[in-house]
């Protein structure tokens, strides 16, 4: 390879330049979200989901949020796909963000 070209595939290997495709993708992810309906969603515990599929409407993907996976074909390209998604949408305090947001923190300095 040439130098030149050597030099920039570096960078990108490393993030230092290019686009941020994954990023990028999540978020056309999320906003496919609105498609699946909240009657698609079967929900087993606060860990285990199911969601119809949009396709094959007799065919259910399986979600654990515990190990954060899906057996759907889109989830191995960046470890996300919309049922995840969708769940964090219909279920937003089981969301990442929704859990930190629900942390609640007790000040240990006034009890001693």
């Amino acid at each position: 390879m040439e130098p030149n070209y050597q030099s920039r595939h570096d960078q990108q290997a490393v993030g230092l330049e290019g686009l941020d495709l994954t990023a990028a993708q999540q978020s056309e992810i999320t906003s496919s979200t609105n498609d699946i309906s909240p009657n698609s969603i079967l929900q087993f515990n606060h860990i285990q989901f199911h969601v119809a599929s949009q396709s094959h409407p007799s065919k259910y993907y399986a979600i654990d949020l515990q190990q954060l996976v899906c057996d759907c074909a889109d989830f191995p390209r960046i470890q996300f796909c919309k049922h995840i998604a969708a769940i964090y949408t219909r279920f937003p305090y089981l969301s990442p963000e929704g859990i930190n947001a629900s942390i609640v923190t007790v000040d240990t300095t006034s009890l001693s």
